[in-house]
């Protein structure tokens, strides 16, 4: 099927399509990195996977499933090339499996992405309201700074496909130089001077039993959530045969190196003996404190703001991709797969922009931040 078709069972030609050619590799790996939040996971998920787990071998960890995912990834890719649609998921599915199982995966697809992001607006706000409080003296509730990033993901969800990358290369450069920074400082400043490559180490993985391997595996899939982006973003790619899987596979390369780096570095900078102690009693600090540098670390705190605004973003991308794309299948109404003069789904963008406010735990949020109760 090519990028103008309207579904994998009903073949035929579709009157208004998104923007082809105009995504090159640099601007689709923004998006997928983006939506994966490398700080708000070295920074985040790291620290308390050491501290809820007891165990070391996460950077071994990362490591391994990236190999696993780059062998799932060589039939995704493969699809990719075969099959451009901005509802990959739904697409691949419903031509292996049929309309009926694609149409549900689609909708798992736009359920589990929809939280996701909500998730990342929940973060958002309670972290900026305490930098806001602690560095500019701005004192507002927590829900304010997190309508105000989804306000501003509405209006740059609106724009051109091409600009939005932009914004999301600037934001992720800076966020990818800060991790770098911090993990070059932690493994030039190992404990009791001497670098120990022991959480690398495939023994790692099975240290505290047979079920180890497993825990650190949910740990590190976690972390590569969102990799699989690529091919929503297929029908608006430059050469999507050459784009998509090279974009994929280099972003998997990151990711693995990235966490693998950075958890390395928190171990050896802690000791392999004390990192467990150390993530339980600093958190994010764990990563923020490697360099030993007070304004990078600073710089740091705040990049991990927009790490999460970045992943706010892409994922907002792909929901109203498909959101877009089920529109054009006639799966929800038709009124939503249909573009506007920039070929960007206004509808569908702002459907999905609007499906927050009804969502009970995002307005759960509000109403505690508020101290009073639904009506």
């Amino acid at each position: 099927m090519s990028h103008t078709q309207t579904a994998p069972g009903k073949p035929g030609a579709v009157s208004r399509a998104l923007a082809s050619d105009r995504l090159g590799i640099p601007a689709v790996l923004f998006f997928v990195l983006a939506g994966v939040a490398p700080l708000t996971v070295a920074a985040g998920v790291i620290p308390t996977a050491f501290a809820t787990t007891g165990l070391t071998g996460i950077p071994a960890a990362f490591l391994v499933i990236a190999i696993i995912l780059a062998i799932f990834a060589a039939g995704y890719v493969a699809m990719a090339r075969s099959l451009r649609h901005a509802g990959a998921f739904y697409a691949f599915i419903a031509v292996g499996l049929g309309r009926v199982t694609g149409v549900a995966a689609a909708l798992v697809a736009l359920l589990a992405y929809s939280f996701l992001q909500v998730g990342f607006y929940g973060a958002f706000g309670p972290n900026a309201a305490a930098e806001a409080a602690a560095h500019l003296g701005l004192h507002a509730p927590w829900w304010a700074f997190a309508l105000g990033a989804w306000a501003v993901v509405a209006v740059l969800g609106l724009l051109r496909v091409d600009i939005t990358g932009r914004v999301l290369g600037v934001l992720l450069c800076a966020e990818l130089a800060v991790i770098v920074a911090q993990t070059v400082g932690g493994l030039a400043h190992p404990a009791g001077g001497h670098l120990s490559f022991a959480t690398l180490s495939p023994a790692a993985l099975g240290s505290a039993g047979f079920g180890t391997f497993g825990v650190l595996a949910v740990v590190a899939v976690l972390g590569f959530v969102g990799f699989e982006q690529a091919p929503v973003l297929a029908e608006e790619a430059k050469n999507a045969r050459r784009t998509v899987p090279a974009a994929t596979y280099i972003a998997l390369g990151m990711i693995a190196v990235v966490y693998a780096g950075a958890s390395w570095a928190m171990a050896a900078h802690a000791g392999t003996g004390h990192v467990v102690a150390a993530a339980a009693t600093q958190g994010p600090g764990l990563m923020f404190g490697l360099s030993g540098s007070s304004l990078l670390s600073q710089a740091a705190q705040w990049l991990f703001l927009t790490s999460l605004f970045a992943a706010a973003l892409a994922f907002h991308n792909s929901v109203w991709r498909y959101i877009y794309a089920l529109g054009r299948e006639n799966v929800l109404p038709a009124a939503l797969g249909r573009t506007g003069a920039n070929n960007i789904p206004k509808a569908a963008s702002l459907a999905h922009y609007a499906e927050h406010q009804i969502m009970p735990g995002w307005r759960r949020g509000r109403w505690l931040a508020r101290g009073s109760a639904p009506r």
